[in-house]
């Protein structure tokens, strides 16, 4: 997608979002859209999803896109260290969180990166 430039519309029908990470525009599903757009439509699709992949907040208190909107509230979160095969060390994240409809989802993942794969309560 080249350069946007001031006066530009997105797919979504908004400009790009002004401030923050980036470069002002998300590409979701192959539409431009700006950040609060992609994070709704993120949002909707968790609602019909059995899994999603979401950033950790620094705090550890919730799930975001990569922009930054909201997902879910982490319930629980904990760290484990382990030894791999190989006998190298590293760490886990274990999070349990809830999306705004109540959904309960639970996820894992190495401390070594934000991003978590986040699976449905009862789906495996």
């Amino acid at each position: 997608m080249p350069d946007l430039t001031p006066g530009d519309v997105l797919d979504c029908g908004h400009p790009p979002t002004p401030k923050g990470i980036g470069t002002g525009r998300a590409i979701y599903r192959g539409r431009s859209m700006c950040y609060a757009c992609a994070d709704e439509q993120q949002r909707e699709d968790i609602k019909k999803a059995d899994a999603f992949a979401a950033y950790v907040t620094p705090d550890h208190v919730a799930l975001t896109t990569w922009s930054g909107g909201e997902l879910a509230k982490i319930t629980s979160y904990k760290v484990r260290d382990h030894i791999a095969p190989g006998g190298r060390p590293y760490r886990m994240q274990y999070v349990w969180a809830t999306t705004p409809d109540g959904t309960r989802w639970h996820g894992r993942g190495t401390t070594a990166h934000d991003l978590i794969a986040m699976h449905r309560e009862g789906s495996r």
